[in-house]
């Protein structure tokens, strides 16, 4: 009977998960990161944008491609953390001009990530950014989690 139980509570904690996720990704399809293309002296496999989301597990690294439609962009980045082992107390998220010529970051240190996360376990990070075309994101944690990201890109139009 206990075994029953907790295999119960076990499945409906997956299922919350599973429900958590396909919330945080509605409509949206994923990445299958099965491309290998050539940006800022490195490969990346993987390309996102509105309509897709990757999946990752850190610690580590990873590198996505971001298409810009615009010259002048913001950009959402959200992370969702899930299968948390060890919160870590660096992440690094680095968004690079096209061509490379420059770079800005957002950097979480000396502090637990799993907390900074929140109860409903999301990261949010914003970028301002110019140019139309290709742009890097890499992605580094010391973390232990599985994660997925989704962009939301909004174009920045000239005041009049």
């Amino acid at each position: 009977m206990i075994v029953l139980i907790l295999l119960v509570g076990l499945l409906t904690s997956l299922m919350g998960c599973e429900n958590r996720i396909d919330d945080f990704t509605a409509g949206k399809l994923e990445s299958l990161c099965q491309v290998s293309i050539p940006v800022c002296q490195t490969r990346v496999t993987c390309l996102i944008d509105e309509d897709h989301f990757i999946s990752g597990d850190f610690p580590g690294s990873s590198a996505v491609l971001l298409y810009a439609e615009h010259p002048k962009n913001r950009l959402k980045i959200k992370l969702l953390l899930s299968e948390e082992v060890y919160p870590g107390t660096e992440l690094l998220i680095r968004l690079y001009d096209v061509g490379c010529v420059s770079s800005q970051e957002k950097r979480v240190a000396d502090r637990d990530i799993f907390l900074l996360a929140g109860e409903d376990q999301i990261l949010d990070f914003e970028f301002e950014f110019n140019g139309l075309g290709d742009h890097l994101i890499e992605i580094f944690s010391d973390m232990n989690a599985h994660y997925q990201m989704i962009v939301d890109i909004q174009p920045q139009f000239a005041q009049e």
